[in-house]
């Protein structure tokens, strides 16, 4: 079983990647310098090398989709215990799309920390990239390994904090309702004095009342 990585979006904006490793860099965290973007890039490849290719393991989870996201996402981090000690506070996890092809494109980052997650999946198996580079074109995922991640179920969406939200909504409707109800005024009926140029209503119940009392104070 092998799942192929495509990881050359690494080289067009290395540094948010490399704010996520938790290394040491020599250079300012601002600089743009041609020396900052090597060394960013050296460490980053040395990252995937040691920390995801060399065990053949790592975390995997597949994303919940939604309406302005249709594509399928799939976060990969290395396992905690596969970081070296060079990596061991990275928080670095490739966020990547499914091509047609079955490979892994990297599309992003998200920090991830601490040990495996309830969404995520142990995948122990081969990770493949091409001809040894980070940059080249990735042979397809093979049969099995699609299998794996088309296998994955969505997660990560957390339905208990937008459906607390709805519920607090309907809960100051339903307040409001009978708030707006006990505002309102029913009347018996009325008489129109043309002279004064006025209506008089007369009211069904004492204590409404009162409630309009109240409410014109």
């Amino acid at each position: 079983m092998n799942i192929s990585l495509q990881l050359r979006a690494v080289e067009e904006k290395p540094k948010p990647l490399f704010q996520l490793l938790g290394c040491v860099s020599p250079h300012a965290p601002g600089e743009y310098s041609k020396s900052s973007y090597n060394h960013e890039v050296q460490q980053l490849v040395k990252y995937v090398q040691e920390c995801i290719l060399s065990p053949q393991k790592c975390l995997i989870y597949r994303q919940w989709t939604y309406e302005t996201q249709p594509d399928t996402r799939f976060i990969l981090r290395p396992s905690p215990d596969c970081l070296t000690r060079e990596f061991t506070g990275s928080s670095l996890a490739f966020v990547c799309r499914l091509n047609e092809e079955g490979v892994l494109e990297l599309c992003g980052a998200e920090s991830r920390t601490g040990g495996k997650a309830e969404i995520e999946m142990l995948y122990e198996g081969a990770l493949v990239l091409a001809s040894d580079s980070l940059w080249g074109r990735s042979p397809p995922t093979d049969n099995e390994g699609r299998a794996f991640l088309d296998a994955l179920p969505e997660a990560g969406a957390d339905l208990k904090k937008p459906l607390a939200a709805w519920t607090t909504y309907l809960d100051w409707r339903q307040k409001l309702a009978e708030r707006k109800a006990n505002e309102g005024y029913a009347y018996r009926s009325f008489e129109q004095n043309k002279k004064n140029n006025s209506v008089d209503f007369f009211l069904t119940e004492p204590n409404v009342r009162e409630l309009l009392k109240t409410r014109l104070s």
